[in-house]
């Protein structure tokens, strides 16, 4: 997978989907004089709220959704499931890093860990 077109391809969706966040980065260039015919890395690197943004869209919908599998080295039990020691164990890097809290599904957060 391409993570780039996927990051890309993503954030499309959700600027089509939530025009307020367009709106936000857009303001925010426009307030730090970012000259759109010629943006700079030095240029991104002034927008909080952009990068804000696209690290809550790889958080949200990762290019990389599993990590390596791994062996259990003992046996857990998490709940009511048991993970019997030598059992190889894939875990989706959404599983630990995304809240499951359903209106996240549908609608793209800023949350507070970053610094907007």
């Amino acid at each position: 997978m391409d993570t780039t077109g996927h990051l890309l391809g993503y954030v499309v969706y959700i600027l089509s989907k939530q025009p307020e966040y367009l709106t936000r980065i857009k303001n925010e260039a426009i307030a730090n004089g970012i000259n759109f015919d010629r943006i700079t890395i030095d240029d991104l690197a002034s927008l909080k709220y952009l990068d804000a943004f696209l690290k809550e869209a790889l958080r949200f919908c990762s290019p990389a959704p599993y990590l390596f599998p791994r062996m259990a080295t003992a046996t857990h039990k998490l709940g009511d499931i048991t993970i019997l020691k030598g059992t190889i164990v894939n875990v989706g890097s959404n599983i630990i890093g995304f809240p499951h809290v359903p209106v996240s599904y549908t609608h793209l957060t800023l949350p507070t860990i970053y610094s907007v």
